[in-house]
């Protein structure tokens, strides 16, 4: 019998997360501690009709249609940009609209990476569709800029896989429970 060695899955990523509250809420959780933002309770003008960061994406994710493979990468990426920037400025400090901004880049970067990796995924995404679904907050040219300050950040890193996924939900398990 032949022994086939495939680094990624080209299954078709199928389950919507539509219903799934608790992996949103989970996902709001780990993206307020990639960076800590501002106590600073003035918003800027240009997101101040930003919805807190829950809603937001859950009103993505129903919008866009993210599956959970999708999810997840970007979960991993949003968590590998937190540690990267980190590890260099460590005094960090967002403002708010800050993680709304690693959401939306970390969603595309995934979804491309799948894409340019040949796996299949069952919905389109691209900068256009996440400017349209932020109401006007940031432009098509705003969220690819979102998506190059995450790549051009030291030690972060796109390769992913899905061992790298079952490592990081193997390591949140007790989290992800909670929000079950």
């Amino acid at each position: 019998m032949e022994k086939k060695s495939h680094k990624f899955s080209k299954k078709k990523s199928t389950s919507s997360l539509c219903d799934k509250s608790g992996i949103i809420g989970f996902a709001a959780e780990i993206l307020t501690s990639v960076l800590p933002t501002s106590s600073n309770d003035l918003k800027h003008p240009k997101t101040r009709y930003l919805p807190e960061l829950y809603p937001f994406i859950k009103k993505i994710a129903r919008k866009c249609k993210i599956d959970i493979r999708t999810f997840l990468y970007a979960l991993v990426y949003s968590q590998r940009f937190g540690e990267a920037l980190l590890s260099h400025h460590k005094a960090a400090v967002g403002e708010y609209g800050t993680n709304h901004r690693i959401f939306l880049a970390s969603i595309l970067l995934a979804y491309q990476y799948q894409i340019d990796h040949g796996m299949k995924v069952n919905f389109k995404l691209d900068a256009k569709k996440l400017s349209k679904y932020t109401d006007g907050v940031w432009t098509e040219k705003e969220v690819e800029m979102m998506c190059k300050a995450l790549l051009s950040t030291k030690n972060f890193f796109l390769d992913i896989d899905d061992n790298v996924v079952k490592q990081f939900v193997e390591t949140h398990k007790a989290d992800l429970c909670w929000y079950s």
